[in-house]
């Protein structure tokens, strides 16, 4: 390989590593102000005196379903850049095995492991839903409460569901699309 092709690949390697370092960085920042969001929603359910009206409780479940949506995507992006880095980069050059090793199987994190330690969004979304639905229910208007946490349960599904999806198949669809391009060269222009 040429010295130069070598060392362009080896910066790509690393600007990819830092991007997904980046994006875990972030991922982390999301987390904490999902937490922060909850807690202070929660708080100042059980903190202040006054009657909100039910309708301020519906935006919380919303910002959540945003945020792991968001958190989805970034997800996504990871194994987007980590199949990347292990089918084009990592083969050509020597010494860079980084993603290779972690896709041993017996390195390897099971999906149902990664799914339960991402728990944090879906028991944030539930506990904030479940609060709306019981302002909803001390406002004596069950039935609009009832409305919303249905569309609330179903967003919630979308999202459990794209997250499985992303946990169990990511990385698999990944490697096969890095794969169609690499043996397609002339589609990549």
């Amino acid at each position: 390989m040429d010295f130069n092709i070598a060392n362009n690949m080896v910066a790509e390697y690393k600007q990819l590593r830092a991007e997904i370092r980046h994006y875990l960085s972030r991922r982390q920042n999301t987390r904490n102000f999902a937490y922060l969001l909850s807690l202070a929603v929660l708080g100042s359910d059980f903190i202040t005196s006054r009657n909100l009206p039910a309708s301020i409780f519906i935006v919380p479940p919303l910002l959540i379903s945003c945020l792991w949506s968001d958190e989805i995507r970034r997800l996504k992006a990871i194994q987007r850049l980590g199949t990347y880095i292990r089918i084009i980069i990592e083969p050509q050059i020597n010494g860079l095995k980084y993603e290779t090793l972690a896709f041993i199987p017996s390195r390897r994190i099971e999906p149902i492991s990664r799914l339960f330690a991402n728990l944090d969004f879906p028991i944030l979304y539930v506990a904030l839903s479940a609060l709306c639905f019981w302002k909803f229910y001390e406002s004596k208007t069950i039935l609009l409460g009832s409305l919303i946490s249905a569309v609330l349960l179903f967003v919630m599904l979308v999202l459990l569901y794209e997250a499985y999806m992303t946990a169990k198949h990511g990385e698999e669809n990944e490697e096969t699309c890095w794969k169609l391009v690499q043996s397609n060269p002339e589609e990549q222009n």
